[in-house]
């Protein structure tokens, strides 16, 4: 079947999607060790200036207003946290993928990745504020927010070769999820797509859970928040175009689920 075809070539293009580079997968494998020092990290970015340098720059940003400046990666480690310092790190290596010029969508220039960060902030504090997680949950949530439609980057190139086939799922309103429409052109959804892309960059099994049911009413606390989240930023339209076809809003049962 030609939809089996296509959701060939999709996964084909997953392959062709670099990995995270070496330097953080290991920075995350050393965050997620309790035996770890911030020295541990802080060897790891010795060979990788760059990193380091961003990583310096958002430390010292309005966003964390500390009251003095950070001139150390090892005081941006303590001051931060091992989890803040692996949400940031993640964040530098994924927005060149996630700045990507995806109009085929209905996001404005840059709108995946404004869409995605605001996403990101929304999911950690709602941690934070509502539920009072614990440090390594809330950036588990803004990681999980950030990465949740990441899956579109693999799907965009193969969704344009069948533009015509999308702009008829547009204009029917019995598709008024853009997963549905995916599956119909592609044979596979971005959800599923952003899954197998956090299990290729051995990602936890709570962010492939979360990313794979985004779309989806689930009685997890982790997804529900990334799926609020995600409406609520279209809700808002954040980083989408006036034209934006795929608007979802939050349901009554997502509510109950999230208390």
């Amino acid at each position: 079947m030609e939809v089996n075809k296509r959701r060939a070539e999709v996964l084909a293009n997953i392959e062709n999607i670099p990995s995270l580079p070496t330097v953080i997968l290991e920075i995350i494998r050393i965050a997620n060790s309790p035996t770890s020092s911030a020295c541990d990290i802080e060897n790891q970015m010795k060979n990788d200036q760059v990193l380091a340098a961003k990583l310096l720059k958002v430390a010292n940003s309005s966003y964390y207003g500390l009251s003095s400046k950070v001139t150390t990666v090892v005081r941006a480690i303590s001051t931060l946290g091992f989890s803040s310092v692996k949400s940031i790190l993640l964040a530098t290596s994924v927005s060149n993928s996630l700045n990507q010029d995806l109009k085929i969508y209905g996001y404005d220039q840059g709108g995946l990745w404004a869409h995605s960060l605001a996403c990101a902030a929304i999911a950690k504090l709602i941690g934070q504020k509502i539920y009072h997680l614990n440090d390594i949950q809330i950036e588990e949530l803004f990681i999980g927010g950030l990465m949740h439609d990441i899956g579109k980057i693999a799907i965009a190139p193969q969704l344009e070769m069948y533009k015509s086939e999308l702009k008829k799922f547009q204009i029917d309103e019995t598709f008024v999820l853009v997963e549905k429409a995916e599956e119909n052109i592609l044979g596979i959804s971005h959800p599923e797509v952003g899954r197998i892309l956090c299990s290729k960059w051995n990602l936890s099994n709570e962010l492939q859970s979360a990313i794979s049911n985004h779309h989806f009413e689930s009685e997890n606390q982790f997804d529900s928040i990334i799926r609020i989240s995600d409406l609520i930023c279209h809700e808002n339209m954040v980083g989408l175009s006036s034209d934006f076809k795929w608007l979802q809003k939050i349901s009554p049962d997502l509510l109950k689920t999230l208390g």
